[in-house]
């Protein structure tokens, strides 16, 4: 548990749903249809920045994060790895 009473494992979690949400709204087709058709497996977080303000038994805590993703494939180099590639211009167009 962080120190500001919120369980951070779930905050990554909230991320990643808010991540798969945008792209949905966006038009951008699911994972397992990108990973069948383009091999691209998704957008895993590589780095992420929160912050939340403190809050006293009761109260609400707002809390705020930042994440950086990269479009990865699976390695063709590797067996069990992936790697990044830029984000596909159709992709990112859907996106802006």
């Amino acid at each position: 548990m962080g120190d500001n009473g919120f369980f951070f494992p779930n905050f990554s979690r909230w991320m990643g749903e808010a991540s798969q949400a945008f792209f949905a709204a966006q038009g951008v087709p699911p994972w397992r249809e990108l990973v069948k058709s383009r091999n691209i497996i998704g957008t895993p977080l590589l780095e992420t920045h929160t912050s939340s303000r403190p809050a006293t038994y009761g109260e609400t805590v707002l809390c705020e994060g930042t994440g950086v993703r990269a479009f990865c494939i699976r390695d063709p180099g590797g067996p069990g790895r992936i790697k990044a590639i830029p984000a596909p211009k159709d992709i990112k167009a859907l996106c802006t």
